[in-house]
Order: C-alpha cells, then structure tokens, then sequence
C-alpha cells in the first residue's frame, strides 16, 4: 500500500508539472513550492461519572504546488485514545493516512480560505454506539474548509490554520457515522513563493 502512494505521488507530480509549464497560462503558474504543516485536535466526551473518552489527533502532512491556488499532498493522522470505563482504563492507537487536493478560493496577503477532498485509508471505525474501535482496511472520503492566517510578524513563510474535516467511511458498515475534527495547526511554505 505505501509504494502504490509513493508510485502515486510520483505521477501526480510530474503531471501536474508538465501541465504547469507547458498548459497554463503564465497568471497561474507560480514556481514549485512546497508546504509542511502540522496540526492537532483534542476531542473529549464525559457523558456520566463512570464513563469518559479522550482523543488526541495529531495531523502531519506534506503538499506541493505549481499552481497559484491548487496544492496536492499526503497527510498521517495518528489517533491516540484513552477510554475510561467505571474503573477501568484503555489506551489505544489508530492511524488514517491518505492524498488530499486543496484550492485556495481566496488567496491573498492576509487571508486564505481553501476547501479540501481527500481519500484516505485507515483503522478507525466510528460505528454502532460506543466508542469508536479498530477495523482494518477502511477507506476514507474527506471533506472540509478551512482559514490560513499568515504569520508575516515571524516569518512570510509561516501561516496559522483553523479548518473543519469531515471524514466519510466508504466501506459498507453498518451504524457507521462520521469522524468530524476542527483542525488548529502551523504550516510552512518553501520554494518559490
């Protein structure tokens, strides 16, 4: 599964510079670049006193761009949870990984507002009643917007991120529901910009 992303990425980025350099006209291209970003999402739940649910997000991704508003990526999300349950307490780790396309809709100095599809493949499972639970080979639709806020105080490279993700469950599952996330993170933009 990870040599069919790298094999992937691989053609996406040299088909998109191809249709960079030789396709669009020169008010769209902007030079190669490159951005790393990294944001986390804590989500609890404590709906008596004998039962909580906590979860950590932490989303790392990397994206490319030739384009003045169109990025291309991958991004991890390792998920971390801690159950609590009368006395008892458990601990657990999932991961959902997958390519996203990204367009900035407004682009400017101060602002810039994106939307944002991905496919993503994974072992956490919102379904049924209770807490989510692994299950392997689940396959991920996202959705979401967000706000990138550049920092031009610290760097003209550096920008804050708010943003809501929707992830879909594409398997056929049933009482299966949404994994919803806000999203609070720093990205980093290199090349030429």
């Amino acid at each position: 599964m990870k040599l069919s992303y790298l094999i992937f990425l691989f053609l996406l980025f040299n088909s998109t510079k191809h249709f960079a350099q030789n396709i669009l006209p020169d008010k769209e291209k902007k030079g190669l670049q490159f951005k790393i970003g990294s944001s986390l999402t804590y989500i609890w739940n404590s709906d008596s006193p004998f039962h909580s649910y906590r979860e950590f997000t932490w989303n790392t991704n990397i994206a490319f761009s030739y384009f003045r508003k169109l990025w291309f990526g991958v991004q991890v999300l390792p998920i971390l949870t801690r159950r609590e349950y009368a006395t008892a307490i458990t601990k657990r780790n999932y991961t959902i990984s997958g390519l996203f396309f990204q367009y900035n809709f407004i682009d400017s100095d101060i602002l810039k507002v994106y939307g944002e599809t991905s496919i993503n493949y994974g072992n956490y499972c919102t379904c049924g009643n209770d807490d989510p639970y692994r299950l392997e080979e689940l396959f991920y639709l996202g959705i979401g917007a967000g706000f990138q806020f550049p920092m031009k105080f610290i760097s003209d490279k550096l920008s804050f991120e708010f943003a809501f993700f929707n992830y879909v469950i594409l398997n056929k599952i049933q009482f299966k529901y949404n994994y919803t996330q806000y999203i609070l993170g720093i990205n980093y933009t290199f090349g030429d910009i």
